[in-house]
């Protein structure tokens, strides 16, 4: 074949292949897929976590009444009186440092939202601390576990709340 018929047939083809492909494109317009599409996301609710039961009042039974029965005069038994133990003193629970290590799982706006997390968390058998903080938008609740002696033993809790509640927190120093 001669090599100037080749390229004429080369680029017929091509025009044939792009013609296929733009023609149709150019005679529809613009398609919407094509366009932005834009959501409007709304805000996260704020969800009361505390359970509300309405448990309608025990009814009470009516008394029962017994024929009343003599019974027979026993002989007086003086009783004994026992001793009465002596009070125990209990010692008053230390207050809780509250320096150590930390993992704070969570920063919130809306302190329902972190008291939500918080009491989550406890029922799971952590031991929680809500702090209150200030910043330049206004008050801010952190949720923290712990603490840790360590910042070892804070990161290995930051690990096992990773893997166990896919919570991923950073470990803190709170200096009490």
């Amino acid at each position: 074949m001669d090599q100037n018929l080749k390229h004429r047939l080369t680029g017929a083809i091509i025009l044939v292949s792009v013609a296929v492909i733009f023609i149709p494109v150019i005679l529809e317009g613009p398609d919407n897929e094509w366009a932005p599409l834009s959501h409007s996301i709304p805000e996260a609710p704020q969800l009361d976590y505390r359970a509300r039961l309405d448990v309608p009042a025990p009814i009470e039974a009516p008394p029962v009444t017994r024929p009343a029965v003599q019974k027979p005069a026993e002989p007086a038994v003086t009783a004994v009186p026992k001793p009465e133990p002596e009070p125990v003193e209990q010692a008053q629970p230390a207050a809780k440092s509250l320096s150590g290590w930390y993992v704070q799982v969570g920063s919130f706006s809306q302190e329902l939202n972190a008291s939500g997390l918080n009491k989550r968390l406890e029922i799971s058998g952590y031991e929680t601390r809500l702090q209150k903080t200030n910043s330049a938008t206004g008050s801010v609740w952190r949720v923290m576990v712990g603490p840790g002696k360590t910042r070892s033993a804070a990161e290995k809790l930051r690990d096992q709340l990773a893997s166990e509640r896919q919570l991923k927190g950073i470990v803190i120093n709170n200096p009490g």
